[in-house]
């Protein structure tokens, strides 16, 4: 059985979630003197190699931004709000109509954040498998230096 939290569960525990901290990342800032990652990644190995970084490289603002929706999303629900596109017009003025849209309403939230939580789980996932294969395919001084950092 696997005892790691997945990224799910820390948002879903109350703290404040940043993809940074949910999901190690490879890009660091490397000294001007030295080569940065890619061309290290270019020059010691196939090109493969490098699309798998630059796969992983790209699906990373992706889950923050997944995050800050889910973030978002999470206290417009825990407050009773609803953001401004999920606002449905009432035709009918009336206590019943404005009862049955605040309902509605509140199920929107509760899909749209659904709905994202499905897609930053399946981005998560993507992103573990291409760091494995990054492990995989990187030797271990590379790896470990600039995972670390």
């Amino acid at each position: 059985m696997n005892t790691m939290n997945s990224p799910l569960d820390t948002l879903d525990n109350g703290t404040t979630s940043n993809a940074n901290t949910l999901l190690p990342t490879l890009i660091t800032s490397t000294p001007s003197t030295s080569p940065s990652f890619k061309q290290l990644l270019a020059s010691n190995y196939d090109p493969s190699t490098l699309t798998v970084f630059k796969q992983s490289s790209n699906i990373i603002p992706k889950i923050a931004l997944k995050s800050c929706h889910i973030s978002f999303l999470k206290a417009c629900r825990d407050a009773s709000l609803t953001p401004e596109g999920l606002v449905l017009k009432n035709p009918i003025f009336s206590t019943r109509s404005k009862a049955i849209l605040f309902k509605a309403q509140s199920l929107l939230v509760t899909s749209q954040l659904s709905s994202y939580k499905s897609s930053f789980a399946s981005l998560s996932n993507a992103y573990h498998t291409l760091l494995g294969q990054l492990k995989s395919l990187l030797s271990s001084e590379h790896y470990d230096t600039h995972s670390s950092s």
